[in-house]
């Protein structure tokens, strides 16, 4: 089993390991183990995770914050355009992550959010 990061609380939802997605490189194997690791039978009732697309073409991510370590952690909005299709929005409003960004601009997007949640200093923009 991995070891428990003292920033994150530990959840035993069973057999499975969700804290070793933490180390995993994938941005969405990381985000699911983030989400479990954040379910204890209310959170995940309320905003939990949302990811929708939107029709500019890009993404828009909802990450509720309320009722997690992360919840007051200060985060300042990023904005980034390299082109039409190749941009990232991050931000905190009222309790919740938003990410909005390009359509290939995903992985970046969880990337830097993955970043943040680990205190690894702000967003990358290359």
């Amino acid at each position: 089993m991995a070891e428990a990061d003292p920033e994150l609380p530990v959840v035993d939802n069973g057999d499975f390991d969700y804290l070793a997605h933490f180390d995993d490189p994938s941005a969405l194997a990381w985000l699911q183990g983030w989400y479990m690791s954040n379910c204890d039978g209310y959170w995940e009732h309320g905003g939990g995770v949302s990811i929708e697309r939107l029709d500019n073409p890009g993404w828009s991510v909802r990450l509720e914050l309320t009722d997690t370590n992360l919840e007051a952690r200060p985060f300042d909005r990023f904005e980034h355009k390299r082109g039409e299709h190749d941009w990232l929005q991050m931000w905190i409003e009222d309790g919740t992550f938003h990410i909005a960004c390009g359509p290939l601009n995903l992985g970046e997007g969880l990337f830097n959010f993955r970043a943040w949640v680990q205190g690894r200093g702000a967003p990358a923009s290359n």
